[in-house]
């Protein structure tokens, strides 16, 4: 029930986001980025879970087209595979290298996108931003809803 639960959040995030819409020739299609910390890289597995064959995987800020298929949190890509959607945004990551500082108490430092907290940023703690897309910074310890941070 509970990872029922979970995929319907999943999708009515992406929905909300607009990550699936119908375009004016009828394909359920979209342009997305990766939003990860350099050094990572993001799986496109054969099937819509992190046990099948993986496939390749994206680097941050590659591109890619989805066509609309959500299955497990996971879309479908245009060319093959499925990409968890933590890690998907619609705006070109902008490279920015800068050390931020927390504007906030207490901010939720999460896993990935929306994903669960994994730490908490205490106010005036400096972070360095490698990423910003979608209103989310991606640091070296998670992401950041960017509204939180501020530029040294």
């Amino acid at each position: 029930m509970k990872n029922k639960l979970v995929v319907i959040f999943i999708v009515v995030v992406l929905l909300i986001a607009g990550l699936v819409f119908y375009c004016a020739d009828g394909e359920n299609t979209m342009k997305c980025y990766v939003l990860c910390k350099p050094v990572d890289g993001v799986y496109v597995y054969e099937e819509p879970n992190d046990s099948s064959e993986i496939l390749y995987s994206l680097k941050c800020k590659d591109s890619f087209t989805i066509d609309g298929q959500i299955e497990n949190g996971y879309v479908h890509i245009v060319n093959g595979g499925w990409v968890y959607c933590g890690y998907i945004v619609l705006q070109e990551p902008k490279q920015v290298m800068e050390n931020y500082y927390c504007t906030r108490k207490r901010v939720a430092v999460r896993e990935h996108l929306s994903g669960k907290v994994i730490n908490w940023l205490d106010k005036r703690t400096m972070v360095t931003v490698f990423y910003t897309a979608d209103g989310w910074a991606c640091t070296p310890i998670g992401y950041i809803q960017l509204k939180y941070l501020k530029a040294e």
